[in-house]
């Protein structure tokens, strides 16, 4: 029979050192971004830090290896498909 209350410490370890991870990209964007698009995020609210990531009860995390040939289109394409199956098993 598993501890839960294990299980319960690990489940939260792994969701900070996912979120100081995502964070952790997510500074070095903000650090760099100028212009129009750094505006535009600072105006809207958004900033580096990422609380939900350690409520949100699921996280879909996605790689791919940007070598290959269309490596962002075709994340976004099979992120995009992905929430399209989420969205029609909801309505069944």
């Amino acid at each position: 029979m598993p501890n839960h209350g294990t299980s319960s410490l690990l489940k939260h370890l792994r969701e900070r050192e996912i979120r100081g991870l995502c964070e952790e990209g997510e500074k070095k964007f903000y650090e760099k971004m100028k212009g129009k698009l750094g505006e535009w995020l600072q105006d809207k609210g958004f900033t580096w830090e990422k609380p939900f990531l350690s409520n949100a009860p699921y996280l879909l995390l996605v790689f791919t290896d940007v070598r290959a040939p269309f490596a962002v289109q075709s994340t976004w394409l099979t992120i995009g498909i992905y929430f399209l199956l989420l969205k029609k098993k909801g309505s069944e």
